[in-house]
């Protein structure tokens, strides 16, 4: 290499380098000139160059960008999981989940703002996939059928509930009970159903269904499960963007475990000798892709919605800002693709849309993060004095005993909702037959 050859590869880096920290630079800050290029003509092209050292645009770009997201950066699965195989007593568990009652939010400047490690959820799946177990063999081996009920029951809400503690877990604000968790879970779920199942018996509904077939459900079961989360969720207390993402991925537990259980129950009651093996692939596969489904995408509509808000109170105009639309039309058009005849092998339509849902999620918890970090530095909210945690347990333990007796309550109501229901339903079919 000659001494021209080298100077202008010399004249190369240095534009890069200087490329590179205007970047960085803030925009009040004056900006580093960039070198000329050389006399043989050979200079860097800012964010083209190899040399520049720029990330190339990855398919996961693509998807967050389409989103309106921030780009994923400094992200790492490992991290991610760190504490799922490490050893945790009792006591952390019981720690956590009395968190987010007025006496026991921790304040803002305690939060660092960096990436959670949940573990809980693997406990509670691993606990719930042990009991499904045990009922499964007891129907099996010994022909009870008194065991099916619980059977269809856990089956069908283990890996629904398991997804949410996971939301729950990457809540770092930990303001959200596990009360109003619970509450948002099981009303969002039935009321979610009950307005998804009026806009399919409407005139809309049933326009939708003859012009686009399954896939019509992508566009009437989202609005259905976003119009639940907005009703139940509309306190502006919980304001923040992974509450949203919480309370919506509650709506959509709900959802997908209700809706899994019919599905179990419709495959008792219509596959004759068959029933049981029905009923228990049902099961199996609608747990598998449940994280995939419904969980993710109402937890994306909500974290759209929270978006869209800002802070406020959930109004008529958040639902046309193009924010909102803009992150809300993901799950939409996901789920309209999961509807569809489009089927390749080894279910890779399923894989795929997974992959573009948790994307999605982790750019958005990645966002939530980040607000985190400027509210703790900012100082720009505080959610209790020091002095209400130091006054002793006696709230905390009222708080909880009177939380148990909401969500007692709540399982109560809906059982009344559901027994209703069903008589209602065994009337109809008595009269039309």
């Amino acid at each position: 290499m000659d001494l021209h050859e080298r100077m202008a590869a010399l004249d190369a880096r240095i534009a890069a380098r200087a490329s590179a920290l205007n970047q960085r630079r803030p925009a009040d800050v004056g900006a580093v000139p960039a070198p000329a290029t050389s006399a043989t003509g050979q200079g860097a092209v800012a964010g083209h160059d190899d040399a520049t050292g720029d990330k190339a645009f990855s398919p996961v770009d693509g998807v967050t960008d389409a989103a309106g997201l921030t780009r994923l950066s400094g992200f790492s699965f490992g991290k991610l999981f760190s504490e799922v195989f490490r050893h945790h007593s009792d006591e952390e568990t019981e720690d956590y989940f009395s968190g987010g009652y007025p006496s026991t939010t921790p304040q803002p400047e305690t939060l660092s703002g960096s990436w959670p490690a949940p573990w809980i959820f693997t406990r509670c799946l691993f606990a719930a996939l042990l009991v499904y177990a045990a009922l499964d063999f007891g129907v099996g081996k010994f022909g009870n059928l008194n065991l099916i009920p619980g059977m269809v029951v856990i089956g069908s809400f283990a890996v629904p509930v398991a997804t949410l503690l996971f939301f729950m877990e990457m809540n770092v604000w930990r303001n959200v009970s596990l009360f109003q968790t619970l509450r948002v879970f099981f009303f969002g779920g039935v009321l979610s159903l009950l307005l998804v199942l009026f806009g399919f018996d409407s005139s809309l509904g049933r326009w939708l269904d003859n012009s686009m077939g399954a896939s019509c459900a992508g566009v009437i079961e989202e609005i259905g499960k976003l119009a639940a989360l907005a009703f139940l969720a509309r306190s502006s207390r919980y304001d923040r963007l992974l509450n949203g993402l919480l309370l919506g991925a509650a709506v959509g537990a709900g959802f997908a475990a209700f809706e899994s259980s019919g599905y179990a129950f419709c495959a008792l009651l219509s596959s004759g000798d068959a029933a049981l093996s029905a009923c228990r692939y049902n099961i199996i596969l609608r747990g598998v892709l449940s994280p995939f489904g419904h969980v993710v995408w109402t937890a994306m509509a909500g974290a759209a919605l929270w978006r869209a808000k800002n802070g406020g109170r959930i109004a008529a105009s958040s639902f046309f800002k193009w924010k909102f639309l803009r992150l809300f039309s993901v799950p939409v058009l996901m789920h309209m693709l999961w509807n569809s005849d489009w089927n390749p092998p080894y279910m890779l339509k399923y894989l795929l849309i997974g992959i573009i849902d948790w994307i999605v999620v982790l750019a958005i918890v990645q966002e939530g993060l980040e607000e985190v970090r400027a509210v703790c530095c900012e100082g720009a909210r505080t959610v209790r004095s020091a002095d209400l945690v130091a006054k002793g347990s006696t709230k905390v333990f009222g708080s909880m005993l009177a939380g148990v007796f909401a969500f007692c309550a709540v399982i109560a109501l809906t059982g009344f909702i559901f027994a209703l229901g069903w008589q209602l339903c065994a009337r109809l079919f008595a009269c039309i037959n």
